[in-house]
């Protein structure tokens, strides 16, 4: 009976030498994981909503003004800004069709719906005039594009290069503001 009495205590220390392991190991499990949260950065402070492809158009009076095209963004509500990549944009013109710009990134500003594009940025028209450059802004009030940086256009045969420009989508008319350098090649496009 003595034996019976010390395996049963035997056995009752061991088991709640296991369950207080068992809890130590959780508990420690759980700080350990909260402080790894904590610690670990976000993809973004601020960052509301997390999108993949993203289409935004502007129209007025039942017409198109323009659409937005991304694979990827971030909405932040608090300044109510979504930053894009992989972005296409086309701009309606009375003039020359359609402008399409291309860019890796960008920024979208909502309230005022202005629209920054970097890396790499190319429009093109429908009948072939383009310009480059490594950033645009475009202001949807005045309907222009204006860079502060380098710059290259081309339409008709008419190539300018140089620093700055502002381009107006409505009369399709484009203003270098310095450095410019012009060739002219009659019968071909600037490409």
């Amino acid at each position: 009976m003595l034996n019976s009495l010390l395996l049963r205590r035997l056995l009752g220390g061991i088991l709640i030498v296991a369950l207080l392991v068992v809890v130590v190991v959780t508990v420690r499990f759980f700080m350990e994981s909260s402080m790894r949260d904590k610690h670990s950065p976000s993809s973004q402070p601020g960052v509301d909503i997390g999108l993949k492809t993203i289409h935004f158009t502007e129209s007025e009076a039942g017409r198109k003004k323009w659409e937005l095209f991304a694979e990827n963004g971030e909405y932040d509500k608090t300044s109510e800004k979504t930053t894009l990549s992989g972005i296409r944009f086309i701009v309606d013109s009375d003039q020359k069709g359609s402008v399409t710009v291309t860019a890796g990134t960008g920024e979208y500003f909502h309230h005022s719906k202005r629209l920054i594009l970097k890396g790499g940025v190319d429009a093109r028209t429908e009948d072939g005039a383009f310009f480059e450059t490594p950033g645009v802004a475009y202001n949807s009030k005045t309907r222009t594009f204006s860079t502060k940086e380098h710059v290259r256009f081309a339409d008709n045969g008419l190539e300018v290069e140089g620093v700055g420009m502002d381009f107006m989508v409505d009369g399709f008319a484009a203003r270098v503001h310095s450095m410019v350098s012009a060739t002219i090649r009659p019968d071909k496009r600037g490409r």
